[in-house]
């Protein structure tokens, strides 16, 4: 397992910092007639937890400068909608 190790923010007054390990371990499920939408729910449900997580452990000015490093790296994604096309 790889395992990167990157700073918290410091206690302050008693406070406790949550610690946090993710790990990826599960692969895609395959949804037997999944569409477009059910995977884009499943995504969506799957980076909540993360996100969630995250805000409650890493530093503010660390957790902007992943998500600007993530968007930076899938500006490409921007540009492709993620919803289903109309059928006529």
């Amino acid at each position: 397992m790889k395992e990167i190790k990157i700073v918290s923010y410091k206690a302050r007054g008693g406070e406790e910092v949550p610690q946090l390990t993710i790990v990826f371990y599960l692969e895609l499920p395959t949804i037997e007639n999944s569409t477009l939408q059910i995977m884009s729910d499943l995504y969506k449900e799957e980076a909540e937890k993360i996100i969630d997580k995250m805000l409650k452990s890493l530093p503010g000015g660390l957790f902007d400068a992943i998500m600007i490093e993530m968007l930076d790296k899938k500006r490409s994604l921007l540009a492709v909608p993620f919803i289903e096309p109309k059928k006529e």
